[in-house]
Formats: C-alpha cells, structure tokens, sequence
C-alpha cells in the first residue's frame, strides 16, 4: 500500500510539475488579455454618441510595462497613426475589428515594416482612459519605445 501511495504521489508531483513548466513557456503575446477588455456603445450628458470602454484590472496592471505582440501594421486611412493589428484586414466592407483589436504606435513611422507582414513587436503599454474625449487619440491602447523583435 505505501508503495502506491509514493508512486501515485510521484506521478501527480510529476505532472504538476510538467504543467507549471508548461505555462511558463506560454508565448508573451498580450492580445488575449487585451481581448478581455470591455469596449461598448454609449452617450454623453449632451448626446454625443462615443466608444466606453472598461479595462480589467488585469489589464489595468499592464499600463506602462513593456509588453510583446504580433500582428500587422495598418495605416489608419489617410493619417499619419500607424496601428498594429491582431488581424491581416482589420477593416473590410463597412465593418471592422474591435478597437480592442488594434493598438496606435507611437513613432511607428521611423521602424522599417511591409504592410501585410506578421510582425512580433515589444512596446511599452499606455492605457487610453479618455477614449471618447475628442482630443485625445482614437484608440484604447497606444504603445511608445516600440521595436521590431
């Protein structure tokens, strides 16, 4: 009986051990935790319609740390912002991605990048809080120091 005890015992250490090995070698892309935030239709006191969004607290903790991404550069229509997309065609037709899907670089325009290209990116992570106030940029998330891995 002690004998299956201790190996029954080995085993389940071994496996524990194999999972925590496992998760700390989970890429660092940060896009499934940007996903959880929450980015709803809404009104103003005086009626103007704008984009409210809610980051958890998760997120929250990532605002001004380095983070890791891979996506695609976009250039938003006919401005000088330059995004990072999670997806190839973030716009088709008269729909789009969510904004929670695409992150405004800053500087973007000194990195040398193909559009259409997967890239894998380090940044540092600055929060939008003010996401529907027009004199601010369009985007909940921005990245500065941006750099090509």
């Amino acid at each position: 009986m002690k004998f299956v005890t201790t190996t029954i015992a080995l085993v389940l250490s071994l496996l524990m051990g194999g999972l925590i090995c496992s998760f700390s070698e989970l890429p660092k892309d940060y896009w499934w935790l940007l996903e959880t935030t929450k980015e709803e239709s809404a009104y103003s006191e005086t009626g103007d319609f704008y984009w409210k969004v809610t980051f958890p607290e998760q997120v929250k903790d990532l605002d001004g740390q380095k983070i890791t991404l891979k996506g695609y550069f976009y250039t938003y229509k006919d401005t000088t912002i330059t995004l990072l997309t999670k997806n190839k065609q973030p716009f088709y037709g008269c729909s789009a991605d969510p904004k929670i899907t695409m992150i405004e670089l800053n500087n973007a325009q000194k990195l040398a990048f193909k559009l259409g290209k997967k890239y894998t990116i380090e940044g540092v992570l600055k929060l939008n809080h003010h996401f529907h106030n027009s004199d601010s940029y369009t985007f909940p998330y921005r990245l500065t120091e941006v750099k090509i891995l």
